[in-house]
């Protein structure tokens, strides 16, 4: 990991979150964000870390998965995966025609 400043991108992978919920957790203050030309966001690198050890002390409880979460999920897989997941309904349909 880069020293000194963290990208939104790096933050969200380093501490396992979205990018969104960084965002939130920066509106809420709990760490530090630098914007860069109203479009960039860089957060210290030693808040993260330091956050980042918060999140693993405090998450020893079991995570329930938000409902809406799980559905936002499934949403991705279908868009990312939805030609495969149709070729391979269409190729399962041409063998159990082609069987009968």
């Amino acid at each position: 990991m880069p020293y000194g400043m963290l990208s939104l991108e790096e933050t969200a992978k380093y501490l396992n979150l979205s990018k969104d919920e960084v965002k939130e957790i920066a509106r809420s203050g709990e760490i530090s964000v630098y914007k860069l030309g109203d479009k960039y966001l860089r957060f210290r690198q030693d808040q993260v870390v330091a956050l980042r050890k918060k999140l693993i002390q405090t998450s020893s409880a079991p995570v329930l998965i938000d409902k809406s979460s799980l559905i936002d999920r499934l949403k991705d897989f279908w868009y990312f995966n939805n030609f495969y997941i149709i070729s391979t309904a269409i190729i399962v349909i041409l063998i159990i025609l082609i069987l009968r």
